[in-house]
């Protein structure tokens, strides 16, 4: 027995499909692999995040703030995650933090 998956492509059983009905999901494991360094990192703790909300969001007794969470979630696009960062990190929200032998002098210096 074939199964077939593309045009001129085959496939010999027994073997695994696997489907990823959550979108998010599916594009974090497309893009991760190809990514380097600290930005893999962090796009794979963000992906690890998201699915600990998505279980998390399961684990809840279905009531109003579950559906309110769920719809929040389900509205997390890039545009929504680029607009909160755009609102909320900005120069006037950050804070710059030294520790060790600098002096005031050099800093303003820098």
């Amino acid at each position: 027995m074939q199964l077939v998956v593309a045009r001129g492509a085959s496939v010999q059983p027994p073997c695994l499909l696997a489907l990823r009905p959550d979108p998010v999901e599916a594009r974090c494991e497309e893009v991760i692999p190809r990514l380097t360094g600290d930005l893999k990192t962090l796009a794979s703790r963000a992906l690890t995040l998201y699915q600990q909300c998505g279980k998390s969001l399961q684990e809840l007794p279905r009531e109003p703030a579950r559906e309110e969470m769920a719809r929040t979630l389900s509205r997390m696009t890039r545009e929504a995650v680029r607009g909160f960062i755009g609102r909320h990190f900005t120069p006037a929200n950050m804070v710059l933090s030294l520790a060790g032998g600098i002096s005031r002098s050099a800093l303003r210096g820098a």
